[in-house]
């Protein structure tokens, strides 16, 4: 009896205070202006508690400090254990409560320890509604403003780009114009990292995708702009990221003076004498700071790497989606593909995941990536695609980079190379280097 009536006066408790101080309602989706840190849940009761002062209150009238946690410890931690999902019931929400309530959601659980995890994916969402402070993934994608999780996130703003059909319309000069504008802003010749915040911040422009599919390329996409490539107004930063592409391009080679004006002439950089402007008038400090530019750019890499391929070998992929993967390129791609799908598709589509995911079908193969998940659902876009894949950090395995403007900055094979090994960059001591992959073997 007197459990019982504890638990009334715990729950008596939370309505009033749930009523003085609540940030969002999970009934109407109405988040208040208040802070969302210090935001507390209790398990057993089912409760929110805001603030670290209401957190003690709690305490001293329930005299328990069991199963209360941070929220966003909750809604990211898989392994404290959660309520099952109960259905109930409720009025159908608006589209704007439900973006009200991602912008609430985002911020409780903030920005991921790890920097290639996502802000917000369907785990949360999903543990959020099996608490009771929100809807169900299924309510969000089956809102008509949404249809799709791929579309929430764009309207949420947690993605890196927008819709690709919006400009299908646009013709090569609308393009040029396009990036001819962003050069104005920023002073100089837009570099692929521009090009992507800006797609990622405007909702008006193209993707790095989109430009590419239209264009052919992004050297296409420079040429249509009218975008001058020796321009003086390179900074450091474009000159370190235009080195890191030439040693890739040269295999381990770092440019010389020589090498710099000879590609300069064909217009695919500045002088050297411009390159050393740069860096206190010295080529031997612009190659100083290259070297680490590099390496960090390979550790970059080679973190991202060594994640997806803890991904694989996690298990939770269908034994037969990696049998014919040739090499580690191919069994990235099949593995960035099949997580774009299940993120779209959500369950079933079993065969036409495996089948679209290694391409390793006539129809596949001819119709290609995107075209074959629209026949599936209609519903999904191109820009869905594109959208769901940049926020799941495998756009490159799908869609690789420019790999023409690597091409043009080889240098020919009669070019004279330097012999002295000062001018080529030590490799980083890493897995990738002795063509290892983490234990496992790609399927031949």
């Amino acid at each position: 009896m007197y459990q019982k009536f504890q638990n009334a006066f715990v729950k008596l408790f939370c309505v009033l205070d749930y009523k003085l101080s609540l940030q969002y309602n999970s009934h109407m989706g109405e988040p208040s202006k208040e802070p969302v840190s210090n935001t507390y849940f209790d398990l057993e009761s089912r409760t929110l508690i805001y603030g670290d002062d209401k957190l003690d209150r709690f305490y001293i009238l329930t005299d328990k400090k069991t199963e209360v946690y941070p929220l966003r410890q909750i809604l990211r931690d898989e392994n404290i254990q959660v309520p099952d999902f109960v259905y109930s019931r409720k009025e159908t929400r608006s589209k704007a409560s439900l973006l009200k309530y991602g912008h609430w959601l985002s911020e409780v659980v903030g920005e991921p320890e790890d920097r290639y995890k996502r802000q917000l994916n369907k785990d949360i969402i999903r543990r959020a509604a099996r608490i009771g402070i929100g809807p169900s993934v299924w309510e969000i994608t089956s809102h008509p403003a949404f249809k799709s999780m791929a579309r929430y996130y764009t309207e949420l703003g947690l993605t890196s780009t927008k819709r690709a059909g919006m400009f299908d319309d646009w013709t090569v000069d609308e393009f040029g114009e396009y990036i001819r504008s962003l050069a104005e802003e920023l002073g100089r010749k837009p570099t692929r990292a521009d090009l992507v915040a800006n797609a990622s911040s405007d909702t008006n422009s193209p993707s790095i995708n989109v430009i590419i599919s239209k264009l052919g390329s992004l050297g296409n996409a420079y040429e249509a702009a009218g975008v001058d490539p020796n321009s003086r107004r390179w900074t450091a930063d474009d000159m370190l990221s235009w080195g890191v592409q030439f040693i890739e391009a040269n295999e381990g080679l770092i440019p010389t003076q020589s090498s710099i004006d000879f590609l300069s002439k064909k217009n695919l950089c500045p002088s050297a004498t411009i390159f050393a402007k740069r860096f206190d008038d010295s080529l031997l400090e612009y190659r100083s700071h290259l070297g680490t530019a590099y390496h960090l750019e390979m550790k970059d890499r080679n973190n991202l790497r060594r994640q997806k391929l803890s991904a694989i070998e996690s298990g939770s992929f269908p034994p037969a989606l990696f049998d014919g993967a040739q090499n580690e390129q191919a069994l990235f791609a099949i593995y960035a593909r099949y997580i774009v799908m299940e993120e779209l598709l959500g369950e079933g589509y079993h065969n036409s995941k495996l089948s679209v995911s290694r391409l390793d079908t006539a129809t596949a193969a001819t119709e290609g990536f995107e075209r074959c998940i629209r026949k599936i659902n209609n519903a999904i876009t191109c820009g869905d695609i594109e959208t769901t894949a940049l926020y799941l950090g495998v756009f490159e395995d799908i869609w690789p980079p420019d790999k023409l403007y690597l091409e043009k900055l080889k240098l020919p094979d009669d070019y004279p190379k330097p012999k002295t090994k000062g001018l080529y960059i030590g490799q980083l001591e890493s897995d990738q280097a002795d063509g290892q992959t983490h234990g496992y073997e790609c399927h031949k």
